[in-house]
């Protein structure tokens, strides 16, 4: 009872610091543009996070500072929340925050005089619609390319106006593997309801409901990514596949094969 009550007071006057994994009770030493530094309760050794992944320090007196940078990304629930999915060039903008993969897009006009802002506009909205399909809410951009018009009328020849970008997806917060345990509650059959793809080549994605099942052999973690091991009708040549997001009812997986993106619905 004593070492119980020595705890509860060596908590209640700690800082506490919440982060997208969890909180942590410690003594908080310093707060720059990028991070911040701390030391657990009863040590001395100064650890430091990025201000990314903190949501707010509450602190000892009650003071209690939220974030920026926590609050400004929007959840991504499904790939029609794709317009939530925030494009940065800023590598500051992603310290701290969780990578899901790497992604590309590109825009290609199929005249001479097409407007370029159109083309560019086309190739930003694809890479965000295939980032809230792997259940990311944010690109950083590391390559964007633009292709001008350019017409030489006494020869007849040019090039058409394209786009051209390529990153890193992102998401501020990664679906909790223990959770979807509970929710998924041991079952090892799925009904599937809608399946969605993604071809390079087109401008926007395919939805259209399903009857397939999915038979569901192990769940694992695999850098803090959900990874499901099984069977899914339709993609004989895959056993793997990554939980997007899920909520109450149903979860999304995500998987690629031969350039095009799936994001598939299941019942829970």
């Amino acid at each position: 009872m004593l070492l119980l009550f020595v705890a509860q007071y060596a908590f209640a006057q700690a800082d506490t610091l919440f982060t997208h994994t969890g909180k942590i009770p410690c003594t908080v030493k310093e707060i720059t543009p990028e991070t911040v530094r701390y030391t657990h309760v009863g040590e001395e050794l100064i650890n430091t996070v990025y201000r990314n992944a903190v949501q707010k320090i509450v602190f000892q007196n009650g003071r209690v500072q939220t974030f920026e940078e926590a609050t400004a990304l929007k959840k991504i629930s499904g790939l029609h929340d794709f317009n939530n999915v925030t494009v940065t060039q800023l590598e500051g903008d992603v310290k701290g925050l969780f990578k899901v993969g790497d992604i590309s897009s590109a825009a290609q006009s199929a005249t001479l005089l097409s407007d370029m802002g159109a083309v560019r506009d086309r190739a930003f909205r694809k890479i965000k619609i295939v980032a809230a399909m792997m259940g990311a809410n944010i690109v950083y951009l590391t390559q964007q390319q633009t292709v001008a018009n350019n017409i030489y009328l006494r020869n007849s020849y040019g090039n058409t106006p394209g786009t051209y970008l390529s990153g890193v997806v992102y998401t501020n917060q990664l679906p909790s593997l223990e959770e979807f345990k509970s929710r998924t509650a041991g079952k090892s059959e799925f009904q599937v309801i809608e399946k969605a793809s993604f071809k390079s080549s087109s401008n926007d994605v395919t939805t259209y409901p399903s009857k397939w099942k999915f038979k569901l052999r192990e769940v694992k973690n695999e850098n803090g990514l959900i990874i499901l091991d099984g069977d899914l009708q339709g993609a004989s040549r895959y056993n793997k596949f990554r939980v997007a997001s899920f909520d109450e009812k149903f979860f999304y997986i995500y998987y690629e094969e031969k350039g095009v993106s799936y994001n598939v619905k299941l019942a829970i």
